[in-house]
């Protein structure tokens, strides 16, 4: 049986457009809500390769709009509503809170929320008493 160019045309238009989409979909940020601690470490503390710095760098040094700086802040509060790998959760509590403190504090302008931010993000400190 012989179809027209049209049909065909259409068939791969509609491929492409299903392609795109799966694709969008793929790349579209979590909520916050959906994240795990693995995402919200990789999305807030590292640096993404377009990027000049993470997040959390850009919050610290007080280059990061009012909505970046609540992004952060949220991120946070579902952090600490998550349950580490290792650790207690009295450690784990205590180091969300510092973070969650930290980051209102850049919300709200304070002149010590850089510090704050430094202290509370010891990558170190965290990672010994809670990650595998």
């Amino acid at each position: 049986m012989l179809r027209s160019p049209a049909c065909y045309l259409f068939i791969v238009a509609t491929c492409l457009l299903l392609d795109q989409t799966l694709v969008a979909q793929e790349q579209a940020p979590k909520k916050i809500s959906e994240m795990s601690i693995a995402d919200i470490m990789k999305d807030f503390h590292k640096k993404p390769a377009q990027a000049p710095s993470s997040l959390i760098k850009k919050v610290a040094t007080g280059s990061a709009s009012d909505q970046e700086k609540q992004q952060l802040v949220d991120a946070y509060k579902r952090l600490r509503a998550l349950q580490p790998s290792k650790g207690d959760a009295e450690s784990w509590n205590e180091k969300t809170e510092l973070l969650i403190s930290a980051a209102t504090a850049a919300l709200e302008n304070k002149a010590e929320a850089q510090q704050m931010l430094t202290k509370a993000s010891n990558c170190k400190a965290c990672h010994d008493a809670h990650k595998e």
